[in-house]
């Protein structure tokens, strides 16, 4: 099982060099627990209808909606209700997060649960700060595991310093794009659900950024 769970992390560190931006939450409203953790590795591809708007996207924001991005993770419980982490991608570089559970559904009677999340980082090529917000709601799908959905609002370094140094785009024809909503929805499986050797819970998400010319994102997660 350990064999399994070490391939998976090599091969999500070697994706990670050639990633793209990272546009995607793979978060619950449930915490670990207190005193417990979790980590893991994920990833997210962009598909576009056609081409056209493939390129078209290219074009407007630089390529950031072009490539996959690559991630990981490791969170801890702090509290009841309460966990903190710090996660890593090429899109965001490097952040601190925390995750609050404000509404248990099984002490209202509703069979949902919702948390808001917080992050604040830094990235070492864009040479900026990146952040971000979310509202996140979540039901259990019994004993196999939990469908969750919601939105955020992501801070994006300016990659504009890295395209001039690239000189990839003239700076003149490229819109920033820090600061834009996205909405997602995804279904976390529990561990064993697959198969009872899979030692490891596998997330599945589709996202949509909230401005012109957005991809469908598809997404995955590992983690125990």
């Amino acid at each position: 099982m350990k064999v399994i769970y070490k391939i998976v992390l090599v091969v999500g560190l070697g994706l990670f060099v050639m990633s793209g931006c990272f546009y995607g939450s793979f978060h619950t409203a449930e915490t670990v627990g207190p005193g417990c953790m979790q980590s893991g590795w994920y990833a997210n591809f962009p598909v576009y209808p056609d081409v056209g708007v493939f390129h078209k996207s290219e074009e407007v924001h630089g390529g950031a909606y072009v490539v996959p991005n690559v991630g990981g993770f490791i969170e801890f419980g702090a509290a009841t209700g309460l966990d903190v982490g710090v996660r890593g991608n090429l899109g965001e570089g490097i952040s601190v997060f925390s995750k609050i559970q404000v509404a248990k559904g099984a002490q209202m009677g509703v069979p949902l649960d919702a948390a808001v999340l917080g992050a604040i980082g830094y990235h070492p090529v864009a040479l900026g700060m990146s952040g971000r917000a979310e509202l996140i709601v979540s039901t259990p799908l019994s004993q196999y595991g939990t469908l969750y959905f919601g939105g955020m609002l992501l801070r994006s370094p300016d990659y504009r310093k890295v395209l001039a140094i690239t000189k990839r785009l003239k700076l003149s024809e490229f819109r920033d794009f820090r600061l834009f909503p996205f909405v997602f929805s995804g279904i976390e499986l529990r561990e064993g659900v697959i198969h009872q050797k899979v030692p490891f819970i596998l997330t599945i998400e589709l996202g949509v950024p909230l401005h012109s010319y957005p991809p469908l994102f598809i997404g995955f997660q590992v983690k125990r």
